[in-house]
């Protein structure tokens, strides 16, 4: 079994990945449950 390591940060030090395919933030919350039922 893999370590899982657990760092606390501040809000503000927290940086988006530039790497996530995902650019419009606006998709609604149940869309987004939808896409993940169907794609995992």
């Amino acid at each position: 079994m893999d370590k899982i390591n657990l760092v606390w940060a501040k809000l503000g030090d927290v940086i988006p990945n530039p790497l996530n395919p995902r650019q419009d933030y606006s998709t609604r919350t149940e869309d987004m449950q939808r896409i993940i039922k169907e794609k995992g």
